[in-house]
């Protein structure tokens, strides 16, 4: 049986026990019901290709996944959680319907207090480069074309008057190509990690502290991680400085 063959009878419900091509085409010229199944298939199927060409805002899809993440958790019991990837196609159709005005996420201003013991990986690999190359002999910074080249994605430059550009260098954040960039900041170094959208809000405490207030606040000793999800890619600022100092050097794109 040919691809569209077999998605027509898998979509057709009381087609699935017939396996004949032949047999499920004369069965369905004839049968107004499947004919009714099959214009529905395809009204939904040109609904959801306008869709995919109008890519959603990528906080609102951290928004979605961390409401998400919450609502499978919360007070459940285990045997009746929802499966994960039902979850995942959830999201992917609740993003698709904010498109049509659906705003059912509401802004809330909690700031994350995450702490040392509950870093993510990424967080954690960002801080071990971090300590690695304050005290280094800085290089050259590279040209921003070579380090969107390997991003595939514009990089998002600070661009406050408090702060001045001194290195930028690629590197590797969870094995994925990443761009770092070191500024001097009254006398001291903060470095600006660059990196993927996929690998940002796969960190779920990330995730969920973009969704509830848009912003990743952590620190380990006296180092702190400001965190911001821009348009495909995700940023986070290493210095020592207060929270508060580094997120509004870190503006929301």
């Amino acid at each position: 049986m040919r691809a569209g063959d077999e998605e027509l009878a898998a979509n057709l419900e009381h087609t699935r026990s017939m396996s004949d091509e032949r047999a499920i085409r004369e069965h369905v010229q004839g049968c107004e019901q499947c004919q009714r199944e099959s214009r529905l298939l395809g009204a939904v199927q040109g609904k959801l290709a306008k869709l995919r060409s109008s890519e959603p805002d990528p906080l609102l899809r951290a928004r979605a996944f961390a409401r998400l993440d919450g609502e499978a958790t919360r007070d459940t019991p285990v045997k009746s959680r929802m499966p994960r990837r039902w979850v995942l196609a959830a999201a992917g159709g609740w993003a698709a319907a904010a498109g049509f005005g659906a705003l059912w996420l509401v802004q809330r201003s909690e700031r994350d207090a995450t702490r040392t013991a509950a870093l993510p990986p990424m967080v954690n690999e960002a801080l071990r480069e971090y300590e690695r190359v304050r005290e280094r002999e800085l290089p050259a910074p590279r040209a921003p074309s070579e380090l969107e080249g390997a991003l595939g994605r514009p990089v998002p430059y600070l661009s406050s008057d408090d702060v001045t550009l001194v290195s930028s260098w690629l590197t590797t954040i969870r094995e994925e190509s990443s761009v770092a960039i070191a500024y001097r900041f009254r006398e001291r170094i903060l470095v600006q990690f660059v990196v993927s959208e996929a690998l940002f809000l796969r960190q779920p405490l990330v995730r969920e502290a973009i969704g509830r207030s848009g912003v990743y606040l952590s620190q380990a000793g006296s180092q702190v991680v400001v965190g911001r999800l821009g348009r495909g890619v995700g940023s986070l600022l290493v210095g020592e400085s207060s929270p508060e100092v580094l997120e509004r050097l870190l503006p929301s794109t």
